[in-house]
């Protein structure tokens, strides 16, 4: 017992010393023997249970961390993680280098588990799987991402096109409702200015009948006319009269000077056509009368008559002019 008790000090309690020697039969080697492979039984189990407790504190970090990208890893837990792979290499658990490596972005299970016995496998696949793991997972969610941004980017240019539609069509329907104001009001005043010239137009369709009469009309009342108001007639007459041997020249006049024209030209054909008798309404005035006295009476009278036609119809048509042009800014050609 004493000599045992000096072999083992402090390692082994009384009770444990007289146990392997009575086990023995009280044979001092054979019960020394006993006690190591005991003692190196339970130190091995220790460095078991040590063992797995550090392996437990390892993997939940290195799952975790190889979950995480790269740039989101906390350096001092990265470091902290592989100073406890180096504290399991002193008990056998060879993980510092796979698990390193799949912190560092390898995915290959062969060069991750060469070398390493069952146990060391089982832990690395782990790690592995979480970053692989996370991996898809962040995938998912920068597609969806990216899928939503699109939606939204698409619901915007839906929204913006819807609102520069309805603008459009707002600012269509004012231009619209403009220029048919501008068409009834243009409309309108061609009307007045017709209306102003029916004695004129009524005289042209009374020298139908007076062959005589015409230049006398032509040089008192056509072209003074067309001087004082760029009106131009006389083609329109001269079809009339049936005695057209030639179109008119081109020349540049405004469009609103072409409506006007064409709006007399229409006025006479239908005079000339009604008649009149079936219009009475139509028949010359006492103006006309008076124009055709002075007709009659020759050129002594032109220039009284141009003052009459001057003061009656150029003021209302040169103002009428002058608005069109400031709208439209020049003049077309009329062919």
């Amino acid at each position: 017992m004493e000599r045992l008790r000096a072999l083992y000090p402090s390692d082994v309690d009384d009770q444990t010393l007289a146990d392997a020697l009575s086990a023995s039969s009280g044979d001092f080697l054979l019960a020394s023997r006993t006690l190591d492979a005991v003692l190196a039984a339970e130190a091995h189990e220790a460095d078991e249970r040590r063992g797995l407790s550090l392996l437990s504190a390892l993997l939940e970090p290195a799952c975790r961390l190889a979950a995480l990208p790269a740039s989101r890893r906390p350096r001092a837990e990265v470091r902290r993680l592989l100073q406890l792979c180096e504290r399991l290499e002193a008990v056998g658990v060879r993980l510092r280098r796979p698990v390193e490596a799949v912190l560092a972005g390898e995915r290959g299970e062969e060069a991750l588990l060469r070398g390493l016995d069952e146990a060391d496998e089982a832990v690395v696949r782990r790690v592995l799987a979480a970053a692989v793991r996370g991996e898809a997972q962040r995938e998912e969610r920068e597609a969806g991402e990216e899928r939503e941004a699109g939606e939204e980017r698409e619901a915007g240019e839906e929204r913006e096109a819807g609102e520069a539609g309805e603008a459009r069509e707002a600012g269509e329907g004012v231009v619209g409702r403009e220029r048919g104001e501008e068409r009834r009001e243009e409309g309108s005043e061609v009307a007045r200015l017709v209306e102003e010239f029916e004695e004129v137009l009524s005289l042209a369709v009374d020298l139908a009948a007076a062959p005589e009469q015409r230049e006398a009309f032509v040089n008192t009342v056509l072209m003074p006319l067309q001087a004082q108001t760029g009106l131009q007639l006389l083609p329109a007459a001269r079809r009339l009269w049936g005695d057209a041997d030639q179109l008119p020249a081109p020349r540049s006049v405004s469009q609103e000077v072409v409506a006007i024209e064409q709006a007399l030209e229409r006025r006479l054909e239908e005079m000339m056509g009604a008649g009149g008798k079936r219009h009475p309404e139509l028949r010359p005035s006492a103006q006309v009368a008076a124009l055709q006295a002075q007709l009659a009476a020759g050129a002594d009278m032109e220039e009284s008559l141009k003052d009459s036609l001057r003061e009656l119809k150029a003021k209302l048509i040169k103002q009428r002019m002058r608005n069109e042009a400031c709208r439209s800014g020049e003049a077309r050609p009329l062919q």
